[in-house]
């Protein structure tokens, strides 16, 4: 007598299969992947922030009336101001990021949880997560741009776009001033000018260091 085969299988069957797919679905987005890791004490930096043009308008009362503000004080308030800032941002280095339920975990020292975080943004190979007490830049090497920002979808949710922080007219124009800044510098060197070759410098400075600012990538809302 030939043996009728089931065509359905057993039903434990069908849950060891439906197992293996939700274990397959799951490692598949809790993928780790390697980041560097900033982090910046919120406070700090905005403390840091709100010294810095007093540090400045100080400077330049300083250098109207030396008689009023000595300038051994500037100096100290310059490297006050320069240490709460610097005091404010860690480098962390690479740290290998893997998402849990509700927690971003970067390395085995170090867990974001999802409440800690306000709103977060992201660009290609860089992330920033935004909290109200501290705030993180993740950098991933840029093929895993992808999954950097898939991990962190799935705890976070969806992010907002970073920008740069000047638009590109803007930045172009600040590398104008750098190219040009360099040129006086080159000539007064060449000419023996030296009070112009120093402004050139000084100018040649700036101009590249408010370049670097306006190109940070930043969240604008």
């Amino acid at each position: 007598m030939a043996t009728q085969l089931d065509e359905h299988p057993p039903d434990d069957w069908q849950h060891r299969r439906g197992q293996k797919v939700n274990v397959a679905e799951s490692s598949k987005h809790n993928t780790t992947i390697d980041v560097r890791v900033t982090r910046y004490l919120v406070k700090r930096t905005q403390l840091g922030t709100s010294l810095t043009p007093v540090a400045i308008g100080a400077g330049i009362l300083a250098k109207r009336f030396p008689e009023v503000v000595p300038p051994s004080i500037i100096f100290a308030f310059y490297a006050l101001v320069l240490v709460v800032i610097l005091g404010g941002v860690k480098r962390l280095g690479k740290r290998r990021l893997h998402t849990e339920a509700g927690m971003v975990s970067l390395g085995e020292d170090l867990l974001v949880r999802r409440a800690d975080v306000t709103r977060w943004a992201h660009d290609r190979e860089l992330a920033r997560l935004y909290g109200d007490e501290q705030s993180f830049a993740l950098r991933a090497r840029i093929e895993d741009a992808g999954k950097l920002r898939a991990q962190l979808t799935q705890v976070l949710g969806d992010g907002h776009k970073l920008q740069p922080r000047g638009s590109s007219i803007v930045r172009r124009s600040v590398l104008g001033v750098a190219l040009a800044s360099g040129l006086v510098a080159i000539g007064a060197i060449v000419l023996h000018k030296i009070l112009l070759g120093i402004f050139g410098g000084v100018c040649l400075i700036f101009a590249l260091a408010a370049y670097v600012l306006l190109s940070q990538r930043v969240l604008r809302l």
